[in-house]
């Protein structure tokens, strides 16, 4: 399999799209009041980081020349570290090319583009139940830091 990431281009927009709500149907499961949205809301979303490039980074993975995953993710400054730093939003691959390293390619290179920005923390969060992405987080090296909990009110 020849595997390239490279950063979206408008075409790939759509493409990305379709992944997203994907991505969003597998996570009702952990997140079952999670709205996926109609494929033009997806669509509008994607578009939507696609436009604010200087703060949205979004790439894609190719596998013999078609999309098979997609990773995000934005700079921010953290409301109590005070530091510009760089947040995963978003990262999928299509299941039939799960456990071949792509995710990680995927993280590994979004990490890259943080660091050009001059960036030197990355941050992502994960359902408590996602144990396959936790793993993943953790053998790239990500910490646990911060608990949110929630109520039902």
């Amino acid at each position: 399999m020849k595997l390239k990431i490279r950063k979206a281009t408008v075409k790939d927009l759509d493409i990305v799209a379709e992944l997203f709500r994907k991505h969003l149907k597998e996570l009702k499961k952990f997140e079952p009041s999670l709205k996926v949205g109609t494929k033009k809301e997806a669509k509008k979303a994607v578009r939507g980081w696609g436009k604010h490039t200087k703060y949205f980074v979004i790439l894609v993975a190719e596998a013999n020349g078609e999309i098979v995953g997609f990773v995000n993710g934005m700079t921010y400054r953290h409301s109590i570290r005070n530091k510009r730093e760089g947040f995963v939003n978003n990262i999928y691959v299509l299941p039939e090319y799960r456990r071949k390293g792509i995710a990680t390619k995927l993280l590994t290179s979004i990490i890259k583009k943080f660091k050009m920005r001059n960036l030197t923390m990355c941050t992502l969060d994960a359902y408590v139940k996602n144990k396959k992405a936790i793993s993943l987080w953790k053998k790239m090296g990500f910490k646990e830091d911060f608990i949110e909990f929630k109520k039902k009110i």
